[in-house]
């Protein structure tokens, strides 16, 4: 190798060591697939391009198979051109070292890239649903003063059940308000919280760093699945809220665990 830090794919790191550490006998691609993709089920293609990968990591190919040697019908092994010598052996032995110390600092590397990537994605959605937030308060206190003044009422029910209970009774600039409230619900609030939640599950160590992000996937969770059970099935609905009386208040002080976070990261 010419000294230079490669980085390389966490199954392909996983393929490598997993040869090397049986490099005395051949390995079958079961054998790997039982091992390094355990219960997933993947392609023979995608077995073959690992190992593509990581000869490419290792400085050798198909053809020479100076490292990682085919061994036609029965799997791959991991080789050297070692001499029989004590004094030719050393050498190797500490390519092989380097080699692994550089791949892991390499795999370390990488997971903290993709964990700093996956926050500031979190951090970036969770700004645009409070933005939408904001802006559907504002329409709802609006269109709550239409309709009080209007029928002369007073509001003493959540909102959503408000809403409900006079959907039929609005005339069309409350109606208009109410699609503007809806739409807020359905394309702003839905979307940023459904891609929370995705990256959420993508990277749990998320939970074991910031405090308030399991409540907040938990709260957004049950939203979601508020949101596809219920509000999606009545058109008399325009805003969803879930909250203490859900068991699943929304964790107040998350959004500024996760910018302090980013902050020192």
């Amino acid at each position: 190798m010419d000294g230079n830090t490669i980085a390389v794919e966490p199954q392909v790191f996983n393929v490598i060591v997993y040869l090397i550490e049986n490099n005395h006998r051949v390995v079958s691609r079961q054998e790997l697939l039982d091992n390094i993709w355990k219960e997933r089920v993947v392609s023979d293609s995608s077995i073959t391009n690992h190992i593509k990968s990581a000869r490419k990591a290792l400085n050798d190919d198909g053809l020479k198979q100076n490292i990682i040697k085919t061994v036609h019908g029965r799997g791959y092994q991991f080789v050297c051109k070692l001499e029989n010598t004590a004094r030719k052996r050393k050498p190797n032995i500490l390519f092989i070292g380097l080699l692994l110390l550089g791949l892991f600092f390499c795999f370390n590397y990488y997971q903290n890239y993709r964990l700093l990537k996956a926050v500031n994605t979190i951090a970036e959605y969770q700004e645009k649903s409070y933005t939408t937030f904001v802006a559907q308060v504002n329409r709802r206190n609006e269109l709550v003063e239409l309709i009080n003044t209007r029928l002369d009422v007073t509001r003493d029910l959540q909102y959503e059940k408000y809403f409900s209970y006079y959907y039929k009774k609005l005339n069309e600039e409350e109606k208009f308000i109410f699609a503007q409230i809806r739409a807020m619900t359905e394309t702003g609030l839905y979307q940023n919280n459904l891609k929370v939640v995705g990256t959420l599950s993508n990277h749990p160590k998320i939970f074991e760093q910031i405090e308030g992000t399991q409540e907040l996937y938990q709260h957004l969770s049950f939203w979601l699945n508020k949101y596809r059970s219920v509000f999606k099935k009545r058109q008399d609905m325009c805003l969803l809220y879930v909250g203490v009386e859900d068991g699943l208040p929304y964790p107040i002080e998350v959004n500024k665990n996760i910018k302090q976070w980013l902050e020192q990261n």
